[in-house]
């Protein structure tokens, strides 16, 4: 009475990977069991890869198995390819039956089967650089994020989603045809993707003028999802820190009112600061040298002007 026992190793057989499954063949007796032949019938979906134990492989059998006494068994171990062409989640059946010369008194106990789930895992992974200059205040700034699938097989539903730093607003992405943006999010659908064909995305934002008080940092978030398993999370997300700062460009006009000054009278001139950017300017300080033979109205500024302790030097201090 031969009895065969198959299981595997009670995980999931991923695609692009290998599996086993174990035999083993029994003798329940209560005679000795000769010319024993294991039949392995292996899954769709699946190839053969190797094999160890005690017989021999020829096509789907086993054979030139040892005799087995009354309570003895054997061993097999077969390792089997999962094929691409297995659906995620679906389920795989290995069959194998033993035979003897000798008549079997249970036939029942010969066969046994083996249901597997298929699971489809794949890498996905996410980069991300910036241009590798400081981002200005008032200036776009551009990032660079790759997409790629590690594999081994291809995933499909692949999205990357951008949360965009603080104090940035989205400009353009490209390519832009399956991107879309919601607040501080922009999410792009990738669709499918092949193992090892990376895809770039090319993301420009504006940093608002008043962003950056001084010397600044932006952080960038990028992550990656798809609608397999993935076998390493790590590489799903990345972080990009750039350094932010201010750049301004003040120009100063001063005019005078257009007539001879008067002895004994005020006499008024004009100062036009303008910032021609691209950064807010802040803590903008104007030094003004008065004339010989004239003393400052303090009446007649438009803002907060004090000396310098130099006789005819004042110090105004003008507004963001």
């Amino acid at each position: 009475d031969l009895a065969l026992n198959k299981f595997d190793n009670n995980l999931n057989a991923i695609v692009g990977q290998t599996y086993a499954y174990t035999l083993t063949v029994s003798n329940n007796g209560p005679s000795l069991a000769t010319g024993i032949v294991i039949t392995d019938t292996l899954p769709e979906g699946t190839s053969y890869n190797s094999s160890s134990g005690d017989c021999t492989r020829v096509g789907s059998d086993f054979t030139d198995c040892p005799e087995l006494l009354f309570g003895e068994s054997l061993s097999l171990t077969v390792v089997v390819n999962v094929l691409d062409t297995l659906d995620h989640l679906e389920t795989i059946v290995n069959k194998a039956r033993a035979t003897a010369v000798e008549q079997d008194g249970n036939l029942a106990d010969n066969y046994d089967e083996e249901s597997t789930i298929v699971e489809r895992v794949a890498d996905l992974a996410i980069e991300k650089r910036d241009s590798g200059v400081p981002a200005v205040a008032g200036e776009t700034f551009t990032y660079v994020i790759t997409a790629t699938n590690i594999g081994p097989v291809s995933v499909n539903n692949v999205t990357v989603v951008d949360t965009l730093p603080t104090g940035t607003v989205f400009d353009s992405i490209d390519p832009s045809g399956s991107c879309g943006v919601l607040g501080n999010q922009v999410s792009c659908n990738l669709g499918l993707m092949n193992p090892l064909e990376p895809i770039k995305l090319t993301l420009v934002v504006t940093v608002t003028a008043n962003t950056i008080s001084g010397t600044d940092v932006l952080r960038n978030e990028v992550e990656v999802d798809g609608n397999l398993t993935d076998s390493n999370t790590d590489n799903n997300s990345a972080t990009v820190d750039s350094d932010g700062i201010r750049e301004s460009d003040l120009s100063l006009e001063k005019q005078d009112a257009g007539t001879d000054p008067v002895a004994g009278n005020t006499f008024a001139y004009t100062l036009d600061i303008t910032n021609h950017g691209p950064s807010d300017a802040t803590g903008i300080v104007v030094t003004e040298t008065i004339p010989v033979s004239t003393t400052l109205n303090s009446a007649l500024t438009t803002t907060s002007c004090t000396g310098t302790g130099n006789v005819r030097e004042y110090r105004c201090n003008i507004p963001d």
